[in-house]
């Protein structure tokens, strides 16, 4: 009966760690540092061009502005590992869908 307890427990557990997101602003602060360490991203800004900003503008999607330019990243989920045909716990997995640059002339 005891070890059905224990069992009991480490499955109830087991469950409640299925969910385990990171918070909100833990997670767009891992989108953010995705983001700027991206090679796709400054790739599709023009040649020299430096970041000045990184701009949340909705849920999976940011705005990033590098002088006269701007590109929009979109955050895309990807399936989490499994481990024996179970999918495993944890933050979050994704990758970053960056768009074309959008440069204007001032």
């Amino acid at each position: 009966m005891k070890n059905l307890l224990i069992a009991g427990m480490l499955l109830g557990m087991s469950c409640a760690n299925a969910y385990a997101a990171l918070p909100p602003w833990a997670q767009r602060s891992v989108e953010f540092k995705a983001t700027l360490d991206d090679q796709g991203v400054m790739k599709a800004l023009p040649h020299g061009s430096l970041i000045q900003s990184l701009e949340y503008i909705g849920p999976d999607l940011y705005r990033v502005s590098a002088g006269h330019c701007t590109l929009e990243v979109r955050v895309k989920d990807r399936p989490m590992p499994e481990h024996q045909g179970v999918p495993m716990v944890g933050p979050r997995h994704f990758e970053l869908e960056v768009g074309m640059s959008v440069c204007t002339e001032d």
